[in-house]
């Protein structure tokens, strides 16, 4: 045990060093002062701190000296150690030379004073060699941290006890021990992240899979606790939103029909193979195929739930576990519930749900994370999901059979061919078998017509006679009349079965009018008239019902359609009903709780609104699915059972798939829009209801990560409408409802009920004297709240989102905002780095907003405490990946005005193969009139542009452009 924690001190000290090293040579490496600092000063600066890194490498390797290293690995990390020494020998050495070496001078870097006894060549070859101490220290570390996971339960609890956190992972531990260790460098906790994410992503490199959850997992009950916790963390970052949702929109199947799936066909019908003898024999794919509106998800409900359909498969099973798992299309929902990761993660998380037991086995590199860390930050992706199901197909090991239920394929958001490829590739395996329904297009007729398959329109006639009888009989009105008229009664049933033609879709809304009819006291034959006057398909009875709404409700009808359309997901009754209210509603909400009162009363005129307007092409969740959907939520959130079930969180969505294809067809989008006025916008409309939400839920304590989904909802609508619109008073309109985002935000981040930003500002890691904005409070953003990094005002966060149309109309001149006792440059929050949430990549939407900026007179050189934000530019460029995006922004930003003189030869090998694909030189002139341009001289001449030398000047002059000489 004691030779474990000397090589976690021996990994914590070289880790100081490595990140030490690797930010004193990095280009932008300075200290955090205001003003400039003299050479003699900064050196001794960092002479005494690479002084303390070299004394506690000293240290370790002292004790290590006098401890015989248990493993191979422990000798690896012991010589590590040595070798980190020897590069810092080196370079306190090279500081003294420095520190002798002339009068003292203002200086910008430590890298540019380096300069002066060093190459280039080898400060970068000094760079690589840390970089890799950095790589192979991750490996070492790794490998520590398995063999004390493969330790005794003693042992690891020895281990953890050291910094007396039993409930955490070894890695955990180890990450805490480097925390000590570096508590007194700057950004040291940004640090241990990185080197977290590092691990982690060698640990999915090359884990192996396992059956065990863990090696003395029978030792101490905490352990199986803390297993079973991390258990529930990895399925919780499979599980998104929607991912019960669809299943429990979709209709019961009516009582009584479908029964005929758990029968064999007849003889004389063999136009569909036995459900059963697929449940039971060893074909593996099924394919339930039939028109729009046929029923094929309430029969993929059904079966999928229907205990028959389990007694069946065990006969498959032959005695093995079995897991059951489905998941339905929706193609009027979110992405996820569109996706192919959607599909993977939802089957993934329901199989491990079932059988947790096979977690380290599919998943091995993500449950090893979670033992050693507690989390895995990385995203679920592609590759690690279809390795997961490849790890389901081995039988042999995991002697468990799979049963995957896949409704509505037509409705993927993506090239359907590879949905196919994965469908067969799953029940290529010998222990799964796949259900799967769609549309009979060609590209699934292709691909399953070779295999058992039904076409439901075909075999639902006795169904659909018995839910008309059954709706019918269940309506003393046609009980009367059929009394009075019993065989028009009979021939009118008979003859809404033979039109309906196999859709049952079709069927419910012709019986919902033929039923309004009885209640205004039709006769038999007006009820046979109606009958006949109603299209026999769906898109021209969906054409019938739009135009039969009432013509002074159409426009509202129109906007209804306009935001069900743009909406991310589904909105409730009582957000629709916020997105209903004018602007002046907005602006005279007081931050509140909404009364349950007021909710109901709400949710019931909104209901009214929809069904006077839509006349049923917009519907709302029934009360029984939402029921069921929402238990399934409360299994996984501390929410009381009175908010989750409550009338006004019932969402409102389109009837039906087909629904939403005739609404948003082209003629039928453009009628919907020429109903309203110019001035109308959806994205608006869900702006002001994100506001409004915001506004009314502060009695409900809303952490702080809620409160910026609620922002990022609304920040993405806005986006959305600026780039859908040049209308101005809707800008206008927009403007005003971001300006009450702020109030809102403000007013409830710093009440006395939330998570306030005052938690931030007593952190001593991060300086302020003032107060805060709560643009700061975003959780994801806390790596990055110093005050030098980015802007702390609503306008900063415009900058960063993109609110183009935000900011033209609040940027003052030369975009300075007030910012503590001083101002704060827009433009340096341009060039924010990181990514926050809302979709947004904050880079690569940066580009109009540079434009933007410079247009209202934006300084590139304007001094902030870390140097000018073109020195900044500078910085986050030379780590930038994406040469071109940098090179046009640097481009733009030498074009306007920024000082040419600086150093930026380290760019120029990023943008030597971009200036090759240019076509002429005008696309670089501004670059190209820096003093470092002529590392770019052969690329140039490559491209044609003939150089001219000037007579009046000691430059080199390109057609289009100026290049200066060295």
């Amino acid at each position: 045990m004691a030779e474990s924690i000397l090589a976690f001190g021996i990994a914590a000290n070289v880790i100081q060093f490595i990140d030490f090293g690797c930010k004193i040579l990095s280009t932008g490496y300075q200290l955090h002062k205001s003003g400039d600092l003299k050479e003699n000063d900064y050196l001794a600066d960092i002479s005494c701190d690479l002084s303390k890194v070299s004394n506690d490498l000293d240290h370790v390797l002292l004790r290590s000296a006098f401890t015989a290293a248990s493993s191979q690995n422990e000798l690896d990390l012991q010589n590590l150690a040595a070798r980190s020494k020897e590069v810092c020998i080196e370079l306190s050495e090279t500081l003294d030379k420095l520190k002798l070496k002339g009068p003292p001078r203002v200086l910008k870097t430590f890298r540019v004073a380096l300069m002066n006894v060093w190459s280039e060549s080898k400060i970068d070859k000094l760079q690589k060699r840390l970089d890799g101490f950095r790589q192979e220290l991750v490996v070492r570390i790794l490998v520590s941290l398995r063999d004390q996971m493969n330790s005794s339960l003693s042992g690891q609890t020895a281990i953890v006890e050291m910094v007396d956190r039993r409930t955490r992972g070894l890695g955990e531990t180890f990450l805490a021990y480097v925390e000590q260790a570096k508590e007194w460098q700057a950004d040291y906790m940004d640090d241990c992240r990185r080197w977290q994410a590092d691990l982690v992503d060698a640990i999915h490199r090359d884990a192996q899979p396992t059956l065990a959850l863990g090696n003395d997992i029978a030792e101490r009950a905490e352990t199986r606790v803390r297993e079973q916790r991390l258990q529930a963390r990895l399925l919780e970052s499979l599980r998104f939103s929607e991912l019960s949702d669809r299943h429990s929109r979709i209709a019961e199947a009516h009582d009584k029909t479908f029964q005929w799936i758990y029968r064999h066909p007849r003889v004389e019908n063999n136009s569909w193979k036995s459900f059963t003898n697929w449940l039971q024999g060893d074909t593996l794919l099924y394919w339930i195929t039939g028109k729009a509106g046929s029923g094929k998800s309430t029969l993929m409900k059904y079966i999928h739930n229907d205990v028959r359909t389990l007694e069946h498969l065990k006969t498959w099973a032959g005695g093995v576990a079995l897991v059951t798992a489905a998941f339905f299309f929706w193609n009027s929902g979110t992405s996820m519930q569109m996706s192919q990761a959607g599909l993977l993660r939802s089957l993934l998380f329901q199989t491990l749900e079932r059988l947790p037991t096979l977690t380290p086995y599919v998943v091995p590199g993500r449950w090893e994370a979670y033992k050693l860390f507690g989390q895995d930050q990385s995203a679920w992706g592609q590759v690690e999901l279809r390795q997961a199901f490849r790890r389901l197909a081995d039988f042999d090991l995991l002697e468990t059979k799979f049963c995957f239920f896949i409704d509505g394929l037509d409705e993927f958001d993506n090239d359907h061919s590879n949905l196919i490829d994965l469908v067969k590739d799953l029940a290529s395996a010998s222990n799964i078998k796949v259900c799967v329904s769609s549309r009979p297009w060609v590209v699934f007729e292709d691909a399953f017509k070779c295999g058992p398959s039904l076409m439901l329109q075909d075999l639902t006639y006795p169904d659909i006679r018995a839910f008309i009888d059954s709706n019918f009989h269940e309506n003393p009105g046609f009980l009367a009349l059929e009394k009075r008229e019993p065989q028009y009664a009979a021939r009118l049933l008979e003859a809404i079965a033979q039109k309906a033609e196999g859709v049952f879709l079709w069927v419910n809304l012709v019986v919902r009018s033929l039923l309004s009819g009885v209640v205004n006291g039709d006769r038999v034959l007006d009820l046979q008239k109606r009958l006949e006057a109603l299209p026999p398909d769906l898109e021209h009875l969906y054409e019938k019902m739009l135009s039969s709404l009432d013509p002074f409700y159409f426009e509202h009808a129109s906007q209804f359609f306009q935001i069900i359309r743009v909406a991310k997901e589904p909105p409730s009754l009582l957000s629709l009903s916020f997105a209903d209210e004018e602007l002046e509603f907005v602006q005279d909400c007081k931050v509140h709780s909404l009364g349950d009162e007021e909710r109901t009363l709400r949710a019931d005129i909104m209901r009214r609104r929809l069904n006077s307007r839509c006349k049923g092409l917009l519907e709302v969740a029934r009360e029984r699915e939402a029921f069921i959907s929402n238990l399934s939520l409360m299994a996984h959130e501390d929410q009381p059972t009175t908010s989750v079930l409550h009338p006004a969180d019932l969402t409102v969505q389109y009837l039906h798939r087909t629904v939403k294809d005739y609404l948003e067809s082209p003629p039928v989008s453009a009628q919907l829009l020429a109903a309203t006025q110019s001035q109308f916008d959806p994205f608006l409309s869900l702006c002001k209801s994100c506001v409004v939400q915001l506004k009314v839920s502060s009695g409900c304590s809303l952490g702080l990560e809620r409160i910026w989904d609620i922002v990022h909802q609304c920040i993405a609508y806005a986006r959305s409408m600026q780039e859908n619109t040049t209308h101005s008073q809707a800008l206008e309109a927009l403007t005003a409802v971001l300006d009450e985002l702020d109030r809102a935000a403000t007013t409830i981040t710093n009440g006395p009920s939330s998570r306030s930003i005052s938690s931030i500002s007593s952190d001593s890691r991060y300086r302020f004297s003032h107060t805060l904005h709560w643009s700061l409070s975003n959780p994801a953003n806390w790596p990055y709240r110093k005050t030098d990094f980015i802007g702390f005002s609503f306008l900063s966060l415009a900058v960063r989102y993109g609110l183009y149309s935000y900011v033209d109309a609040k940027a003052h001149k030369a975009c300075l905002v007030q910012q503590g006792n001083g101002v704060w440059p827009l433009l340096n929050d341009c060039i924010v780095s990181y990514k926050e949430s809302c979709g947004i990549d904050k880079t690569n939407a940066s580009h109009a907003m540079f434009l933007l900026l410079f247009e209202r007179g934006a300084d590139p050189n304007w001094k902030t405490t870390t140097g000018t934000v073109w020195q900044k530019l500078v910085r986050e460029a030379a780590d930038g990946r994406n040469s071109q995006l940098w090179m046009n922004v640097v481009i733009l930003f030498l074009k306007n005005g920024a000082d040419p003189t600086l150093d930026i030869s380290r760019l120029l090998p990023l943008f030597r193969s971009d200036i090759e694909n240019r076509h002429k030189i005008a696309d670089v002139e501004a670059l190209l009139r820096t003093p470092w341009s002529i590392a770019l001289r052969d690329v140039v001449k490559m491209k044609g542009w003939k150089l001219q030398r000037s007579s009046e000047s000691n430059v080199d002059i390109f057609k289009g452009g100026i290049m200066y000489s060295p």
